[in-house]
């Protein structure tokens, strides 16, 4: 299975669970303190080969090389939290959720949920750690699912 087609397939996933309108996958990249987007569902707004400084956006990443899950639950949180805010809000992205995909405690990357105002709350939170977990087990054979990168 390709990597493009593992990601579709998460995306599929977390579609059946978790309503959203734009979902990408980021790779963190320690030696550059970047993240680089590996897949998105909308790849004319945010394009695969995007690529993110860890110190734009100090207050998410922070979280999650803690291994926390982020949620920017409003308009205003989005505001606050992404440098980007204002194409989010144009594609009608008012609420961002992401999920660390980490392996032995190293961070391996990201996985963003996107959508309304609203739309995420700790519910959403679980199920999408549920369904990043057999993504980043140490050992591939023992999980349901490939690794993501």
């Amino acid at each position: 299975m390709t990597t493009v087609a593992t990601f579709a397939d998460v995306e599929r996933l977390c579609a059946q669970s978790i309503p959203f309108r734009m979902l990408t996958i980021l790779q963190y990249v320690e030696a550059d303190s970047v993240v680089v987007r590996v897949y998105s569902s909308d790849p004319a707004a945010y394009p695969i080969g995007g690529r993110k400084r860890l110190a734009d956006f100090p207050t998410n990443h922070a979280a999650m090389a803690d291994g926390d899950v982020f949620l920017a639950a409003t308009k205003d949180d989005v505001r606050r939290a992404y440098a980007d805010h204002a194409a989010l809000f144009a594609l009608g992205i008012e609420a961002i959720l992401n999920v660390p995909v980490r392996v032995n405690g190293r961070r391996l990357g990201t996985l963003n949920l996107c959508g309304a105002e609203g739309s995420f709350g700790p519910e959403e939170m679980a199920r999408a750690r549920e369904l990043v977990a057999p993504y980043g087990r140490p050992s591939h054979s023992q999980s349901r699912g490939p690794p993501l990168y």
